[in-house]
């Protein structure tokens, strides 16, 4: 029974990252990835598709951020022409005498095209790992995530992408815990901002937990003098209270 789970978990994980293609998100999560270069581990076929799926995503980013730096054509600044203006030839000013009578405008495409996409891929083809050298973690790996947001600003499309792809897929189920977590702690007369923040520290209690005494040093730090003359025991008797009621409830409080 146990060789079958293995044998069968060995085959699945095999299929899903070596024989199955990764999905399209994934592959050009990779090829734009600095950590290590895609060449390394993808098939010649792979790294074709993830290549064209990389700068199609580029392509939509385009019309996600600013105007001013996303359009794809450059125009040069706009230039008045000089056209000559009939005059009776016996007139003094039949020589040199031109009136502005019309606008044209330059394009890029005099100039040669201008591709705002082809520019930012090159640009950060010429990212050196020296450059990425304050982004790498202690175990060596590189923090994309902060590499992302330092270089925003000269990399938008590529942040767009980043953005886009590099997240926590949603399911269901993260938000009927979140409704279930609500309704647990609402009540008719509860104001909801006041509700959305109770939530809000209900699921994310676990990743930060002050000792009480910081609690109170915060408490003081932020009220102190507002509130009169015994104002500051009596919160503090307040909050001893809901501390030993709470221990209480716990089956705790000869301890407290």
């Amino acid at each position: 029974m146990i060789d079958t789970a293995r044998s069968v978990l060995k085959s699945e994980l095999q299929a899903r990252f070596f024989d199955n293609r990764p999905s399209n998100a994934r592959m050009v999560l990779c090829f734009m990835s600095k950590q290590m270069p895609c060449k390394q581990y993808f098939t010649p076929a792979q790294l074709v598709l993830s290549e064209t799926l990389y700068k199609g995503a580029l392509r939509d980013a385009v019309q996600l951020v600013a105007s001013d730096a996303t359009s794809k054509t450059r125009t040069s600044p706009r230039k008045k022409a000089k056209f000559a203006k009939p005059v009776e030839p016996s007139s003094m000013l039949f020589r040199g005498a031109f009136e502005e009578e019309d606008e044209v405008t330059t394009t890029a495409a005099d100039q040669g095209d201008f591709d705002v996409v082809i520019d930012e891929i090159k640009r950060w083809g010429f990212v050196t790992p020296d450059e990425l050298k304050e982004f790498h973690c202690s175990d060596g790996l590189l923090n994309e995530f902060k590499m992302m947001w330092c270089l925003r600003h000269r990399f938008p499309l590529h942040y767009v992408v980043f953005k886009q792809l590099a997240c926590h897929l949603p399911h269901e189920a993260n938000v009927e815990q979140y409704f279930s977590r609500a309704g647990n702690l609402s009540d008719p007369n509860m104001n909801p901002a006041y509700l959305g923040v109770l939530v809000k520290v209900g699921c994310n209690k676990k990743r930060f937990k002050p000792a009480v005494k910081a609690v109170l040093e915060r408490y003081y730090a932020k009220y102190r003098g507002q509130g009169g003359e015994g104002f500051e025991e009596e919160a503090f008797f307040s909050l001893a209270r809901s501390r030993w009621a709470m221990l209480r409830v716990a089956g705790r409080w000869r301890t407290w």
